[in-house]
């Protein structure tokens, strides 16, 4: 009787699928990109490898000393800044977050001879009140992609 029932298993277990149901994909589900941050700043838009124009919007949410974070666009390959502002953020008291934006002006992309899919970087960031130095950096790639005009 035990015998049987492990030949009956051993017969079950050799079964193979059909032909067809081997070939069905798995599902593979697109991720879904995800905003950057540091402990106390997300950039929200653009997100990573975007593409941008001569002109574009950043926003994102802070906690930052006086309110104040710096945006930096510079070329990913010659570290040339082709932008750089202050932006407040809406934080009414201190050490909460609050929403920032900004709009990010490249005046200078003709002049750079900047191409089609060139990679730029995106930081921002707040200078430390102690020494100065940039903290809290958020590193975002970007792609350009001229408006023509």
């Amino acid at each position: 009787m035990v015998a049987a029932l492990l030949v009956m298993i051993g017969l079950a277990l050799s079964v193979q699928k059909p032909d067809s149901l081997s070939r069905i994909p798995l599902f593979a589900p697109t991720p879904t990109p995800t905003p950057l941050a540091s402990a106390n700043i997300t950039v929200l838009m653009p997100l990573a490898t975007s593409l941008v124009s001569q002109e574009f919007e950043i926003t994102g949410k802070a906690r930052v000393l006086e309110n104040i974070v710096t945006i930096r666009l510079k070329d990913k390959i010659s570290g040339q800044i082709y932008s750089q502002v202050q932006a407040l953020t809406t934080a009414t008291e201190p050490g909460t977050y609050g929403d920032f934006s900004a709009v990010i002006q490249l005046e200078d992309a003709d002049d750079a001879e900047l191409l089609p899919g060139a990679i730029l970087i995106l930081e921002v960031f707040q200078i430390s009140p102690t020494d100065g130095r940039e903290i809290d950096k958020v590193i975002v790639p970007l792609k350009f992609q001229p408006i023509a005009g």
